[in-house]
């Protein structure tokens, strides 16, 4: 394997096999790295954050979870000082009391409701 700096400070990891792998010579098998400063913790934990907020058993739950924390900054910009520990509040309750996560509890409830309505038995999960 041979790495290279790129200008923008990513990394560019070229592996050539020639003899074990002939297709992906020919097709130029480069697999560039993420820079260093994006990969990492934070990313990491930004986006368990966002699956723990939304929830994880649908593609909405994620979605919604990080688009609450892209607008919770702006929200507490009186709090900024106590930025990450309302993050960490949120979600500590978020957890005790939604463990589904926002979006799937949302659907459960409503679930439970038009069940409830309608005088079906509820199925359990």
């Amino acid at each position: 394997a041979m790495v290279d700096r790129l200008p923008d400070g990513a990394e560019r990891i070229s592996f050539h096999a020639p003899v074990s792998d002939p297709q992906r010579v020919l097709l130029g098998s480069d697999l560039v790295v993420l820079p260093s400063l994006v990969e990492g913790f934070p990313l990491v934990l930004a986006a368990l954050s966002s699956v723990v907020l939304g929830g994880r058993r649908s593609v909405a739950g994620p979605i919604v979870g990080a688009a609450i924390l892209l607008v919770l900054p702006e929200l507490s910009r009186p709090l900024a000082d106590y930025r990450m520990a309302l993050y960490g509040a949120i979600l500590m309750l978020v957890i005790a009391f939604m463990p589904r996560g926002i979006v799937d509890t949302a659907r459960l409830h409503l679930r439970r409701r038009s069940l409830a309505k309608s005088g079906q038995p509820e199925a359990r999960e």
